[in-house]
């Protein structure tokens, strides 16, 4: 584990030192985000915080132009909380929840465009694809309620 974050650190610090001079760059992304299951209007999923992190690579076109490729691990996915009639008992409501977990591999290409020259506003375009490499639904059901 300490190597790993040695490796991390100086990969980081290399980028930051040599990238002001070159016109490319790499590094890494990370970040939490909030995440919610759409479905239909009976089920009301709760949304939850959750991360994504990768790593980009950024090849500088034009002056104010740069292509940037991504390979990203995101998570997402959703609550459920709800009542439902007792296995042992049908005419007691027991709680439940359920809690979903989707794991994506993520591969965005961007065009990214700075209005300002100081890089401070800028948009990105492009498309991406995801592929799920994993799906886990963990339930909180009482069997013997």
């Amino acid at each position: 584990m300490k190597k790993s974050i040695i490796t991390l650190i100086t990969i980081c610090y290399w980028n930051l030192l040599f990238s002001q001079n070159n016109s490319n760059c790499i590094g890494i992304t990370m970040g939490p985000s909030l995440v919610s299951l759409r479905g239909n209007e009976i089920d009301i999923h709760e949304p939850r915080f959750s991360y994504s992190t990768g790593l980009f690579y950024k090849q500088k076109i034009k002056n104010k132009m740069n292509l940037i490729i991504e390979v990203n691990y995101e998570n997402k996915g959703s609550l459920f909380n709800g009542k439902t009639n007792s296995i042992s008992d049908p005419n007691q409501l027991v709680d439940f929840k359920f809690k979903n977990n989707f794991y994506y591999i993520n591969l965005p290409i961007l065009f990214n465009y700075s209005f300002l020259d100081n890089n401070k506003l800028y948009t990105n375009i492009g498309p991406f694809v995801s592929y799920l490499t994993l799906q886990k639904t963990i339930s909180d059901y009482p069997l013997n309620g």
